[in-house]
C-alpha cells in the first residue's frame, strides 16, 4: 500500500465474499488501508455514487468494453 500510494492509483476497498456470513472481512479490508495510511479520497468505494459510476464508466471506455 505504501508503495501505490505514491503512484495514480485508485483503491476499492472488497471483502471478497462468496457468503453473507463473510461479509465481516470488510472491516479487515478497512484495518488494511488505515494500517497504509490511503486517503478515503483514493478509495472508489467511498465516493458519492454519481463520483464512482463516472470512475467505472471511464475505465470501461478505456478497455473498449
Amino acid at each position: 500500500l505504501y508503495r501505490a500510494r505514491d503512484l495514480d492509483v485508485t483503491f476499492v476497498v472488497s471483502t471478497d465474499a462468496h457468503h453473507t456470513r463473510e461479509l465481516a472481512r470488510m472491516e479487515w479490508g478497512v484495518l488494511q488501508a488505515t494500517r497504509g495510511w490511503v486517503d478515503p479520497s483514493r478509495i472508489a468505494n467511498t465516493w458519492p455514487r454519481k463520483r464512482f459510476l463516472e470512475w467505472v464508466e471511464e475505465r470501461r471506455s478505456r478497455r473498449g468494453g
